[in-house]
């Protein structure tokens, strides 16, 4: 009785009358006293606990991680996009003044407008490609 004092301690308290009575079927089909089935509920409760409280941890580690490793790559891409859609708009208002200037007979709005479309063609099947 030494020995069970030393690695246990007694506690006390109440369940209701289902629980009691389900412990005692559980009791009789497993060969162990309702002693052993509760303390083998509580380790795997605790065990459980303390897995989701580090899963929680981890989980908040592992997306700070991928905030700050992303946060650089992402500030660069917009910069690119940025800097691709002003060369774009520059290039773009550099032709209609060429045109202008040459006094075309083209209509310099139907130019834009096909480019327009054939610009927003080649986005939708590099989306779409089939």
């Amino acid at each position: 009785m030494e020995e069970k004092s030393k690695r246990y301690k007694r506690i006390s308290f109440f369940i209701d009358i289902q629980s009691n009575d389900a412990l005692d079927k559980l009791s009789a089909k497993s060969n162990s006293n309702k002693s052993e089935i509760i303390r083998k509920f509580v380790a795997e409760g605790l065990t459980v606990k303390t897995t989701r409280d580090d899963l929680d941890f981890i989980c908040k580690v592992i997306s700070k991680q991928i905030e700050v490793t992303l946060k650089k790559d992402i500030q660069r891409i917009v910069s690119l996009i940025i800097k691709n859609t002003f060369s774009s708009q520059n290039t773009n208002y550099l032709c209609m003044e060429l045109l202008k200037e040459n006094k075309s007979i083209i209509d310099i709005r139907e130019i834009k407008e096909k480019a327009d479309r054939y610009a927003a063609d080649y986005v939708a099947k590099k989306a779409n490609p089939k």
